[in-house]
């Protein structure tokens, strides 16, 4: 690998997991935010209550039907599940990239110092 190859590489690897991570954060409030809204305008009020009485006491308890899950909320969990995977991967990105892109970084300078200048052959 080229010296300047290297160098890009490790200008990658140093800054795209903090902008990864960053991103995500911010695509996941997004995110929560537009299905919040989404799910509240869509979804009513369960109407179907289930009363049960108790033996050991008088008081009645209400147990309350979960209402069937919509598309958009499982729409939102998947979308959920994918930025959760990606912040993850943007974590592991931090602890490995970093190292990784610092290290590339020094070895391409490293490479542009001790690069001999190539001798033009004189054949002529």
């Amino acid at each position: 690998m080229t010296p300047k190859g290297k160098q890009r590489l490790g200008i990658l690897f140093i800054f795209l997991p903090p902008v990864l991570l960053v991103g995500t954060i911010v695509l996941y409030a997004v995110m929560g935010f537009v299905l919040s809204s989404a799910i509240s305008s869509t979804s009513e009020a369960p109407t179907n209550q289930v009363y049960v009485e108790v033996e050991e006491s008088d008081a009645p308890v209400t147990l309350v039907e979960a209402p069937e899950s919509s598309l958009t909320a499982t729409a939102g969990s998947i979308v959920s599940g994918i930025l959760s995977l990606i912040g993850f991967v943007a974590i592991i990105g931090l602890f490995v990239g970093i190292p990784i892109g610092a290290w590339l970084l020094v070895s391409a300078s490293r490479d542009m110092k001790t690069k001999k200048p190539e001798k033009k052959d004189q054949t002529s």
